[in-house]
């Protein structure tokens, strides 16, 4: 077939989908038809070409139309509605259009014909589709505006007029009055055209929504998304749609405000709660320098342990802000296992009463000496687990242990368990037990009280160590709780974790009707080089020693306190009455009650009274107690003398970065006392210069964290970054929660010390960080350890303060024990500071008032946050928490409120009269002079 134009003409009238008609305007006959036509119509059979159009079309009004043709006349005709008679009869409603096409000789009239049912269905369709399309829009609870290509609004439903209150007489106008209005109402700008500009730019790329805030002068927010309407790669229209989030912002702002009140509220706390802690603990360290029977100095060592405990935990409970965030951490040390389970059985023997439970340790006795874990988090956790088999068990005995089961390369693997006898755990309940605030059933938080968060507690404890609770236990069979955890064994004790055979100590009577407490009991002894007789009773005692030979050597009774329905003295009596046993050691275990009771006769008996749970090394320390290691904070005899050993900080060259000239002057003359070589800074920028130009002369940098001209944490980045130095930078600051201390961290800060420090604390942190290595043979860096260690060995000096004197300082909120333990007892020291700080206290007052009428809240702060430091150097606690508050709020921006500033004055004058007046009041004290 040859595809002339004709041809071709001819196949495109027959693809078509419409009827294409051509009529004779003279004859009014059809002389041309496409295929469409001839199907629709029906008239395949006989065609259309040849008959009058008046055949086809039947209405009187094309009757008329064509007659008018007829003669000439006969207009075009645009979608105009007819009636088609088909082939078969059919009356075929259609939608036409005509136009004349003239020519050199003829016109001709061109049809074009649709299926008007078809049309009408279509348009149907169409309209209900619209109608859905329509009431979707109004459906969703955002805002939708459409607009079209040239910038016109093309659709918008009711929830975005709600939005923006667009008033009715508005909404009648055209687009361009409605855009006006929106734009009006805008507080940010919003530029429609930048829009259509910016998605005619990403065309052939995936267009994505972008989302933008919108912000409306009556205050109201908008999140403002916007997707483009594509057609062929062209733009022809924006769909913008409009979440309002203006509830969600003032609620968070809401939120913001209750956490930034909440946050003040705990710091109050923390100083409220720490410092009758602090109290506690310095009393007590002044009692252990008293005249003290071992039982008193036993008491104040043990009641010590459990005041450092709670004030641990009060401080790890304060500090909310890491729990809320998820981001709960570790610090781990070294420490010895020992130390903690003393710890754990000081706070645990107090919770047995009077039940008839005993309380027993299984300790591996091939346990590493000291372990890198963190103490206070392990602590709490078999304090949580020991703590709620003591409540749940009221008859019977509670074992905590731990055994190594593995020796890895440089760590050891342990297990710990709790046993109990108690009421046990339903195997459906074992799960919910380990959900925060619930307990195995209801009844159980009625019967026995607590929250049930311990567990939950425990188990995320347990998770960041890398260690599972798992749980054994059946309703009325007691519980068994058990974790394994990987602990680095601390470098140095690895070579010596085998422990040496223990020499022979000689025969031991072992008396105790509880099979457990003997088989455990019995197991220790023999660790510790005993050879053991166990026996369940008193008779069975009696049985042994009355078939012992003559001339055998008892070297140690160990009885339980409360042997049920016999009489353990009588049996010791008997004992001590045998010939050559008459000075036999004899040591008794029990409860703090059962020692209570002890009448002074019994007292005179005994070698010693061990409180349960028993440890190995408290019975080696009753035994022999000049091999004893002293507690933390005792002392032999009273004297303010220092210790005779070399200055611990002997060597090393410390730089103070700290911008109050009071803090300067103790810092550097504390240090230099310790042995230490001290430069000072008065702010991150002279720090920086100083270390650019010889960071080899310094071994350690003792930071503040808030100065002028720069502060602590960007001279820390600098060092780091920039120059590149990685010597050790310990941040001092008076913010002493955990948050604080990791934002130091995460600004390349190695520790964290709070204001006051604790000279000792940071004279072993120091040691730890500061002291120059050498390298050993084979090229590995050596570590401090033994500098460490002498740091034990050295007392700093201090000067007891009276106790008359003592309660008057701390009726007025000042704790002047720990201060002049800070101050090393040098009273010189101490009344040059007061007086300097005094000199800056009178004028505090005016410069916080300079600064707020300057709405200077930075500088208002400095002067705030340098005071504070320096009234808790001092031990002025009460002020020191005053000024807290007042820096809280101005960190937050916001001034202290007006009752805090009438006080200000005269907390100040009342606290620098009272270090006065206790400076004078301690020259005699001094006896003459510094110690």
């Amino acid at each position: 077939m040859s595809w002339d134009p004709a041809t071709l003409d001819r196949v495109m009238c027959d693809q078509s989908s419409e009827m294409l008609l051509v009529v004779d305007p003279k004859s009014l006959q059809i002389i041309a038809a496409n295929r469409q036509a001839e199907v629709t119509l029906g008239y395949e059979a006989t065609p259309l070409v040849g008959r009058a159009i008046t055949e086809v079309e039947s209405s009187l009004a094309d009757i008329f139309y064509w007659e008018d043709v007829r003669v000439g006349g006969g207009s075009d005709i645009d979608n105009a509605e007819s009636m088609y008679i088909c082939g078969d009869g059919v009356a075929l409603p259609v939608i036409k259009s005509i136009r004349r096409l003239r020519g050199d000789v003829e016109d001709v009239l061109v049809l074009r014909v649709r299926d008007g049912a078809s049309l009408k269905r279509g348009e149907a369709q169409l309209a209900a589709l619209s109608g859905q399309l329509q009431a979707t829009l109004e459906s969703i609870w955002e805002g939708v505006l459409v607009l079209d290509s040239a910038g016109h609004i093309v659709n918008m439903n009711r929830r975005f007029s709600a939005m923006w209150e667009i008033p009715e007489a508005v909404l009648l106008q055209d687009s361009e009055a409605i855009i006006a209005f929106l734009m009006e109402q805008l507080s940010t700008p919003w530029q429609l055209q930048d829009d259509f500009t910016a998605f005619s730019q990403q065309v052939g790329l995936d267009s994505q929504a972008g989302c933008e805030i919108t912000k409306l002068k009556n205050g109201r927010l908008f999140e403002r998304r916007v997707r483009p309407q594509m057609d062929r790669g062209e733009v022809i229209g924006l769909v913008y749609s409009f979440h309002d989030i203006s509830d969600f912002v003032h609620a968070r702002q809401e939120a913001e405000e209750a956490s930034r009140s909440k946050s003040r509220f705990l710091a109050n706390m923390s100083h409220e709660i720490r410092t009758p802690m602090n109290a506690i603990l310095g009393l007590l360290k002044l009692l252990q320098r008293t005249e003290l029977s071992t039982r008193q100095r036993d008491y104040a060592s043990k009641t010590e342990g459990a005041a450092r405990s709670l004030l641990g935990l009060l401080n790890d409970i304060l500090d909310f802000s890491k729990v809320e965030a998820g981001k709960l951490t570790l610090d781990p040390q070294p420490h010895a296992l020992t130390q903690i389970f003393r710890d754990l059985s000081v706070i645990l023997a107090a919770n047995v009463g009077a039940k008839p439970v005993d309380l027993l340790f299984d300790l591996d006795p091939q346990l590493p000496p000291l372990l890198h874990v963190d103490g206070l988090r392990l602590l709490q956790v078999l304090i949580n687990l020991a703590g709620n088999a003591l409540k749940f068990t009221s008859s019977g005995e509670v074992v905590v242990g731990v055994q190594l089961m593995q020796r890895l390369e440089d760590a050891v693997r342990l297990e710990f368990t709790v046993t109990d006898t108690g009421i046990g755990i339903a195997p459906e309940h074992h799960a919910k037990i380990f959900s925060g605030f619930s307990q195995a059933e209801a009844s159980t938080t009625r019967k026995f009280g607590g929250t049930g968060l311990g567990l939950a507690i425990s188990l995320r404890l347990l998770e960041l160590m890398g260690g599972q609770i798992t749980l054994e236990s059946a309703l009325g069979q007691g519980s068994r709780f058990s974790f394994q955890l990987d602990l680095p064994v601390v470098q140095g004790e690895a070579d010596g974790a085998q422990a040496p055979a223990p020499a022979s100590q000689g025969l031991v009577l072992l008396i105790d009707d509880n099979a457990r407490a003997r088989e455990l009991l019995s197991r220790m002894l023999m660790a510790e080089g005993w050879q053991v007789v166990a026996t369940a009773s008193v008779a069975e005692a009696q049985a042994w020693m009355a078939a012992a030979p003559d001339g055998l050597a008892l070297n140690l009774v160990l009885a339980d306190a409360q042997l049920q329905g016999e009489d353990v003295w009588a049996c010791l009596a008997q004992l001590r009455a045998r010939p050559g046993w008459a000075e036999l050691p004899l040591v008794m275990s029990g409860t703090p009650l059962q020692l209570e009771a002890l009448t002074p006769a019994e007292q005179a008996l005994l070698k010693a009274f061990l409180v349960k749970p028993l440890m190995a090394v408290a019975l080696r320390e009753a035994l022999c107690p000049a091999t004893a290691p002293p507690s933390d904070g005792q002392h032999d005899g009273e004297g303010a003398t220092a210790n005779a050993g070399a200055a611990p900080l002997a060597g090393i060259r410390l730089l103070v970065v700290e911008d109050n000239l009071n803090n300067q002057q103790v810092a550097r003359e504390l240090l230099e006392d310790a042995g230490a070589s001290v430069r000072l800074a008065s702010n991150g920028q002279e720090a920086v210069d100083i270390m650019r130009a010889d960071a080899g002369a310094v071994d350690l940098l003792l930071m503040d964290v808030q100065m002028p001209v720069m502060d602590g944490y960007t001279a820390t980045r600098i060092l780091r970054e920039e120059l590149g130095l990685r010597l050790p930078i310990v941040a001092m600051t008076a913010n002493a929660m955990a948050s604080d201390r990791e934002e130091c961290l995460a600004a390349g800060m190695d520790e964290h010390v709070g204001k006051p420090f604790d000279l000792d604390r940071l004279v072993r942190l120091i040691q730890k960080l500061g002291r120059p290595t050498g390298r050993s043979s084979d090229g590995s860096i050596e570590s401090a350890t033994e500098g460490v260690a002498e740091t034990a060995k050295f007392a700093f000096p201090t000067l007891l303060v009276p106790g008359p004197l003592l309660e008057q300082a701390l009726a007025d909120g000042i704790e002047i024990q720990l201060a002049m333990d800070r101050f090393m007892g040098k009273l010189p020291r101490y009344q040059k500071s007061v007086a300097s700080f005094s000199r800056s206290a009178a004028e505090l007052p005016a410069q916080i008032e300079a600064a707020l009428q300057a709405r200077d809240w930075p500088a208002a702060q400095l002067q705030v946050h340098a005071s504070k430091g320096m009234a808790a150097i001092l031990g002025a606690e009460r002020l020191a928490q005053m000024l807290a508050e007042g820096e809280a709020r101005l960190e937050q921006g916001e001034a202290p409120d007006t009752t805090w500033l009438a006080a200000l004055p005269a907390q100040l004058q009342g606290t620098v009269a009272a270090l006065t007046a206790l400076a004078d009041a301690l020259k005699a004290v001094a006896s003459g002079g510094e110690k």
